[in-house]
């Protein structure tokens, strides 16, 4: 989503179609890349780190690390608290290979 804003309305959309397309309460990962959105509410980003929090494995959000948003980014990852094991980084390599590591330890501990 360039250059978007992102408000409650659009990230409860946004949940719900995924929540749609993962048949049968499956849980899955999530990788954002929000290098070029502008804007994301208090409340979208409160609902983002809790609401259907039981379905995810963990999330890996993609930022611009050449700006000055990463330590911002992190501030408020350790005060929102999510549910899930979240990381920023910078590129998509290494969030995906993050999410595939972190959800395999999470089911092999579940076991």
């Amino acid at each position: 989503l360039q250059d978007a804003e992102i408000h409650l309305s659009e990230i409860q959309l946004i949940q719900g179609k995924a929540v749609e397309l993962i048949p049968d309460n499956q849980k899955f990962t999530i990788v954002s890349d929000i290098r070029k959105m502008l804007y994301m509410s208090k409340d979208a980003r409160d609902y983002a780190a809790k609401v259907g929090a039981e379905r995810i494995y963990c999330s890996a959000v993609i930022l611009d690390m050449n700006s000055a948003i990463k330590p911002i980014a992190n501030l408020y990852l350790k005060f929102s608290s999510p549910s899930y094991p979240t990381k920023v980084f910078s590129d998509i390599e290494p969030a995906i290979e993050w999410t595939i590591k972190t959800k395999n330890e999470i089911i092999a501990k579940e076991g």
